[in-house]
């Protein structure tokens, strides 16, 4: 079984030959341990070598004040790089006491077009194991679900 037929054999609720392995992100610390702990050099060596199933990259992102896509937003209203490991939405800043979109209506979106760069994500996406890709239109990367989220029932 490769890691997409374990993926969606997992969300179908159906047998699998081991649960399904998502890291998501680690950061900081967390990487570092398990980095050393898997005797890998870095985060694409790390997924590739504890099985990871659902195979991540971060999207390359430099605005200027912030250089991970985590950490986009202008949180604190003053262009420093926040630091996506400590980030919340809570933080004074921004986001803080907002409660319905027209809270945010004064906030200065920025645009992705401007700092993420299209040959370097699909380089990366690349980078994923053969059975852990996504599939593709017109380049970029796409991710499916197996049915809506409307189409799903918990089995008695």
């Amino acid at each position: 079984m490769n890691s997409r037929e374990r993926f969606y054999a997992t969300v179908a609720r159906q047998p699998v030959d081991r649960p399904a392995v998502w890291m998501s992100a680690p950061v900081g610390a967390e990487l570092a341990n398990m980095c050393r702990y898997y005797q890998a050099n870095d985060w694409h060596e790390l997924q590739v070598k504890a099985g990871d199933d659902v195979y991540a990259f971060d999207i390359p992102y430099d605005s200027g004040y912030a250089t991970h896509i985590a950490a986009a937003f202008d949180w604190y209203q003053n262009g420093s790089n926040v630091d996506p490991e400590h980030r919340t939405l809570t933080a004074d800043g921004c986001f803080k006491n907002a409660e319905e979109p027209g809270d945010l209506a004064f906030f200065r979106w920025p645009d992705p077009t401007k700092y993420i760069d299209p040959s370097e994500c699909r380089r990366r996406a690349a980078a994923a194991p053969r059975t852990a890709r996504c599939s593709r239109r017109s380049g970029a990367p796409t991710f499916r679900m197996p049915a809506p989220a409307s189409a799903w029932r918990q089995r008695s």
